[in-house]
């Protein structure tokens, strides 16, 4: 009896962990947002249940050379606009204003995929359902960032005014016609 219960203890925990259901988008994107470049992610909670406390963190695994000519990657915390969300039951949208001190500042869609730069996305929010901690993560290398491209309204409002994700939608990109030509930007 000990032996089984012991084997059930083992099993239970294996596979009761929780799995955090946050859906990415595809791409990150870079376009004007209150008239400054800006970097977004879009992600989303895909349980049927909210989470609680979800907090967000940005990195950028950057190659670099020093002045002695050694090469080395180096990680930068990319500020968000907004990091922390009380109640994460709708889809988020990331922003990353990409200011002199940003690892893509000077960047283009014609240099930045050459950059040696890789993005991570951290997730973590609370199940209040399970009562756990749930995490997960996301990178992007830059061929999966996409200058002058703007994701689709993923909100749909219902007769009775209540609003509802599309979820199918959260990869969907648009141009960003607010540009005098979409897909092309000068980041200054």
């Amino acid at each position: 009896m000990t032996f089984t219960a012991i084997m059930t203890g083992l099993l239970f925990v294996r596979f009761s962990r929780p799995q955090a259901r946050i859906l990415f988008a595809d791409e990150a994107v870079i376009t004007r947002h209150n008239g400054h470049p800006t970097l977004m992610i879009r992600f989303a909670n895909a349980r049927m249940t909210p989470m609680t406390g979800a907090n967000a963190k940005l990195f950028a695994l950057v190659g670099e050379t020093t002045a002695e000519g050694h090469f080395f990657r180096r990680i930068h915390d990319m500020h968000l606009e907004q990091s922390h969300l009380p109640l994460f039951i709708m889809p988020w949208t990331m922003l990353h204003r990409i200011a002199d001190d940003s690892p893509l500042f000077g960047l283009d869609e014609t240099t930045l995929p050459s950059a040696d730069i890789r993005l991570f996305l951290t997730i973590e929010a609370r199940d209040r359902v399970l009562s756990a901690d749930v995490q997960d993560i996301k990178d992007y290398d830059t061929h999966h960032i996409r200058f002058g491209m703007r994701y689709v309204d993923s909100m749909t409002l219902g007769a009775d005014g209540s609003a509802t994700a599309d979820l199918s939608r959260i990869s969907l990109l648009e141009p960003d016609w607010t540009h005098p030509v979409a897909g092309q930007m000068e980041l200054s």
